[in-house]
């Protein structure tokens, strides 16, 4: 059962990365932009606790991982459960009866509608990150564990 819904994902990712690399200077121009504005936001955070060796009693290294941790769970929900959004206009439009005529799930159905690849890109970024920065942090692996619990 698990390996057929891997397999009918790894189909509609297939077809989906079809679709996105027609338009392939798109998809670079997007990931290009994710990068400076994920720099410049890394670089303001460090500009602002740089001054005073942190805020409070937070760490650069402190605030750092809470800004990873919070882009990562942000880019999930936006790779998995943002075509969710789209439930109303489905239902409005007609289509959702599509999906429910079909023998598969219709959340997977609608989640699968399409893969925003850029926010792909951010979710593998912000996850190794935020778990490299984690380990070199803590060095605990009931640290790395219990965030990884919370990722998901």
């Amino acid at each position: 059962m698990i390996y057929k819904i891997f397999d009918i994902y790894r189909t509609f990712l297939k077809i989906d990365f079809k679709r996105v690399w027609l338009y392939k200077f798109n998809v670079l121009a997007g990931n290009l932009g994710f990068l400076l504005d994920s720099l410049s936001e890394l670089f303001v955070i460090f500009m602002i606790t740089s001054f005073n060796g942190g805020l409070a009693h937070w760490s650069t290294s402190d605030i750092v991982l809470i800004y990873l941790f919070m882009n990562a769970v942000t880019a999930v929900w936006e790779v998995f459960f943002v075509t969710t959004l789209d439930i109303p206009d489905l239902i409005q439009s007609g289509e959702l009866d599509i999906y429910l005529m079909r023998p598969l799930n219709p959340l997977f159905q609608i989640i699968m509608i399409e893969i925003d690849e850029e926010a792909l890109a951010e979710m593998v970024i912000y996850v190794v990150s935020f778990f490299v920065m984690l380990y070199l942090k803590t060095m605990s692996f009931s640290s790395i564990l219990l965030a990884l619990i919370l990722l998901l």
